[in-house]
C-alpha cells in the first residue's frame, strides 16, 4: 500500500526531536528514523 502526500518537512522538539511531514491542509505526519535520510532536509517540499 502507498500513499501520495504533498507538504513540507520540518524538524520538530518533541522528546528528542523528530521529522514531520506537514500538509497543505494542515495536517502531521511523523517521519519515522528508519525513513530514507534523501527525504529530510529542513523546508524540503516532498
Amino acid at each position: 500500500m502507498s500513499i501520495t502526500i504533498t507538504g513540507t518537512i520540518q524538524r520538530r522538539d518533541i522528546g528528542m526531536g523528530a521529522w514531520a511531514l506537514i500538509t497543505e491542509e494542515g495536517t502531521t505526519y511523523e517521519i519515522p528514523r528508519s525513513a530514507d535520510k534523501k527525504i529530510t532536509p529542513v523546508g524540503a517540499k516532498s
